[in-house]
């Protein structure tokens, strides 16, 4: 009797571990290895991958990507610091400027697609 309760428990816990797998995100998800408190760059117009670039302070960098960028706000609340400001030229010059949120206030990313110089990102007051 002790036999296949243990049987039955070890089949039970195997089932949800192969569920857990089924499950987990796949690696495009990858906006999880941004660290809460942080601002994350990707060099891609996705969340592919680690992030290029991550800090807890400013980002101050020519950053180029013949495809694109995306910027993630991970920061936490602080009076007049907590949202990311940042600055993007595109490949035909124009200069894309934003304002991301923290979450889980939305829209706390960005994406700026095509050919890209990523200048900075820098921790400021409300948008």
């Amino acid at each position: 009797m002790r036999f296949r309760r243990t049987v039955g428990a070890a089949g039970a816990a195997l089932a949800v571990a192969a569920t857990t797998l089924t499950l987990a995100p796949s690696a495009s998800a990858a906006k999880a290895d941004c660290p809460r408190g942080y601002v994350c760059v990707w060099d891609t117009p996705s969340f592919e991958g680690e992030p290029t670039r991550m800090s807890q302070g400013d980002i101050e960098t020519n950053l180029t990507s013949n495809t694109g960028i995306r910027i993630y706000n991970n920061g936490v609340h602080h009076q007049n610091a907590d949202h990311i400001w940042y600055r993007v030229t595109k490949g035909d010059g124009e200069v894309v400027e934003g304002c991301p949120h923290y979450p889980p206030d939305t829209p706390n990313y960005r994406t700026v697609s095509g050919p890209v110089t990523f200048e900075w990102a820098r921790w400021g007051g409300e948008c």
